[in-house]
């Protein structure tokens, strides 16, 4: 499984560096597994994360 961690922060493998502070420094995981489906989670975000 791999998994990237998307957001505003430098230590986001997917950084977002022109999003407003509704994103957070650490927003979303995103999780591709061996089949190739994948998942998203929320890191705990205050503003939630919608697809």
């Amino acid at each position: 499984m791999e998994t990237y961690v998307v957001g505003r922060g430098k230590k986001a493998d997917i950084p977002l560096s022109d999003a407003d502070d509704s994103v957070s420094k650490l927003h979303v995981e995103i999780t591709q597994d061996s089949k190739g489906n994948l998942y998203l989670t929320d890191c705990g975000s205050l503003n939630g994360t919608f697809l």
